[in-house]
């Protein structure tokens, strides 16, 4: 990782862990608290306290009137960089894994020429992933993998809401107290049942950090190793009826990874295949990163565009270097960088391209450390494949 890229990440983390932390709870473990009026009182830890010196407010920081000026104030992050003696990125490290990711907020939907499902529904399969969530961890063998492909910190696991498809898959509405009624990936007939196989659950997210569905990585794939979580709509009974008729099919959309599992807009955004690799590049580069479903659903790409308050002013295409390469993917590619340049003229295209015979995928050329470069892309070009 570039110092450039590593400096993003730590601001990143130490962001989400600003708004992710309580302060007070934190403090709490170390200091017996006294509430006096909004702000809380107790001996400070940090220099022989006699009589109570720190003080710690509703707003987010503490003060000690004892300590040394400089060294007396702060945030969750300053609290810990000083009690524990950690650095700023192991603090927000500790904060993240503890409290978990900060919450999401939600914008307005933007509507496209193909009408997306409408906020409301939007906004209730966010809710209902949300609350499904946080009963969900990750199994060991997750853990191995997302380690092995240079995911090792489980704070950035809880990020991205990587989770494992649960064994326990009926009595969900129950234990959510949601309806589970066309929310895709589940169905009321069985009082909420989980559909799909056992794998690594993928959420995907909007710029606006909605989720509103999600891929699963297949443990132990017959056919494609990735599927969507989604309930089968047109399963039916023995007599013909429909099995799932309150199930939803899942909404194929492109999943938006910002470093450190940021919410925001960037000069420049990369966009590649699928949701997990996004989510490795997003946090290698220090860059968010648009993962699409497959090489020939890159219009979902054009989609999130639309929804970031203020479009990038380039976009970098780094798609799988296929060996040997297909003429299919040429022309697949060139008409999404045509489709790009005629919906947002102002943005400029380039495209990462490495050695395809040392690493097939960007993530696998960051985490190996294979030598990429950036090539700018002229209106009739048709990059987007090492040759």
């Amino acid at each position: 990782m570039t110092p450039k890229a590593r400096q993003a990440r730590a601001r990143a983390l130490a962001q989400a862990a600003k708004a992710s932390g309580d302060l007070i709870r934190e403090v709490s473990q170390t200091v017996r608290l006294k509430r006096i009026g909004r702000a809380y009182n107790g001996l400070c830890p940090l220099h022989p306290d006699k009589n109570p010196s720190l003080w710690v407010y509703p707003d987010g920081h503490w003060h000690c009137y004892g300590c040394p000026p400089g060294h007396n104030h702060g945030s969750i992050l300053d609290w810990r960089m000083a009690v524990y003696h950690e650095t700023l990125t192991e603090a927000a490290q500790a904060i993240l894994h503890h409290y978990g990711p900060p919450p999401e907020y939600v914008r307005p939907v933007v509507t496209d020429e193909d009408p997306d499902p409408d906020d409301a529904a939007l906004t209730r399969w966010h809710t209902t992933y949300q609350a499904a969530w946080a009963h969900l961890t990750v199994a060991e063998a997750d853990q191995t993998a997302l380690r092995q492909r240079g995911l090792t910190e489980p704070s950035l696991w809880a990020l991205h809401g990587l989770k494992t498809m649960p064994s326990l898959r009926t009595g969900w509405a129950a234990r959510l107290g949601l309806s589970m009624a066309h929310i895709p990936g589940f169905s009321t007939s069985q009082d909420g049942t989980w559909h799909g196989p056992a794998g690594l659950l993928i959420p995907i997210r909007l710029p606006d950090g909605r989720q509103i569905g999600a891929q699963i990585r297949v443990h132990h794939a017959t056919t494609g190793k990735y599927v969507w979580w989604s309930t089968p709509p047109d399963a039916q009974t023995e007599t013909g009826q429909p099995r799932y008729p309150e199930g939803a099919k899942a909404w194929i959309m492109a999943h938006w990874a910002w470093p450190g599992g940021m919410i925001d807009s960037a000069e420049e955004v990369i966009i590649t295949e699928g949701p997990l690799k996004a989510i490795l590049i997003a946090e290698f580069t220090g860059m968010p990163t648009i993962g699409v479903p497959g090489v020939n659903l890159w219009a979902t790409a054009l989609k999130v565009l639309h929804r970031l308050d203020q479009p990038p002013q380039r976009v970098l295409w780094a798609w799988d270097q296929d060996q040997p390469v297909k003429p299919a993917v040429h022309q697949t590619l060139q008409a999404g960088q045509d489709a790009l340049r005629q919906a947002f003229p102002a943005i400029q295209q380039a495209v990462i391209t490495w050695d395809g015979h040392q690493a097939k995928g960007f993530d696998d050329a960051l985490l190996c450390q294979v030598p990429w470069q950036v090539q700018p892309i002229q209106k009739g070009d048709a990059h987007g494949v090492f040759e």
